[in-house]
């Protein structure tokens, strides 16, 4: 009875060894030759636009990636993080299953081209207007300064200047302006003209949706020095302010390469100011 058992078990353990290995095997990318991967690049490197994100769906072989290369294809071997920054996806490799994390990209049915037998391609997209970056998202990767040093002391999802007073920091919050919520990132500008800087080294080009404001507290103070607002990005920027009266200021611009978000006020007193910044 015993070597029934042991027998059993034995035939279930080799079944489960052979279907470990077919599973391997169905995993392992198909050999492409050096040919096939050229004729693609050449196909597809009229149809890649600046900006788009060209990614070896290989099951994470890096096959085809001299050939492309060759053509001045900038292929990736995984999605990057963040991935909200991805516009346009072009998948092109081995295997016709799709990688999770796609979301909210959705998948164009345009007539792309005939592929080498062994590849498939597939476009995605971002639906227009949706968000690509913002700074609330990715305040992790700023540089923030004020009065000539850098604020690093991590403070309620954001960065505290530990060299100043409390107040002294970028970091989520909701204002009362106009008697309405705002949920925002406070910035609220040091004393006596001296800028607090907060830069973003990377962003992706699109319209930059700007919004600011005082709190209601702030504006019924006997402050009236507006706070003013310097944005700049590369070959660009811009001159704003947010006064006492003025309420919650929105305003678009052209941006590309860098962000960088500068605050100041002659007189800090009760200026309580925040901001929401984001890229489409």
């Amino acid at each position: 009875m015993s070597r029934r058992i042991d027998q059993g078990l034995m035939l279930g353990l080799g079944l489960a060894c052979l279907s470990a290995a077919f599973g391997e095997c169905s995993r392992r990318p198909t050999i492409v030759s050096a040919e096939a991967w050229q004729q693609a690049a050449q196909q597809l490197k009229p149809l890649i636009k600046p900006g788009d994100l060209l990614l070896l769906n290989n099951a994470g072989s890096s096959q085809g990636m001299e050939q492309l290369r060759a053509f001045g294809l900038q292929p990736r071997v995984a999605l990057p993080e963040p991935r909200g920054r991805i516009r346009r996806l072009w998948l092109l490799g081995t295997r016709a299953d799709v990688p999770a994390g796609l979301v909210p990209l959705a998948r164009q049915h345009d007539t792309l081209f005939t592929l080498p037998k062994g590849l498939t391609l597939s476009l995605w997209a971002r639906p227009q207007g949706e968000v690509l970056w913002s700074a609330k998202n990715e305040l992790y990767s700023a540089k923030i300064r004020a009065k000539g040093a850098s604020c690093t002391q991590a403070h309620k999802g954001g960065w505290r200047c530990a060299h100043l007073a409390d107040w002294m920091h970028v970091a989520p919050t909701g204002l009362q302006v106009k008697n309405s919520h705002k949920s925002c990132l406070w910035a609220h500008p040091p004393a006596g003209d001296k800028p607090l800087i907060i830069r973003f080294d990377a962003v992706p080009s699109g319209e930059l949706i700007f919004e600011h404001g005082l709190s209601d507290k702030a504006a019924a103070s006997s402050n009236k020095h507006p706070v003013r607002v310097e944005l700049a990005w590369q070959h660009g920027g811009v001159k704003l302010q947010a006064g006492n009266s003025d309420g919650w200021k929105k305003s678009q611009h052209q941006v590309a390469g860098f962000l960088e978000i500068k605050v100041s006020a002659r007189k800090d007193g009760q200026r309580h100011h925040c901001f929401k910044a984001s890229i489409r």
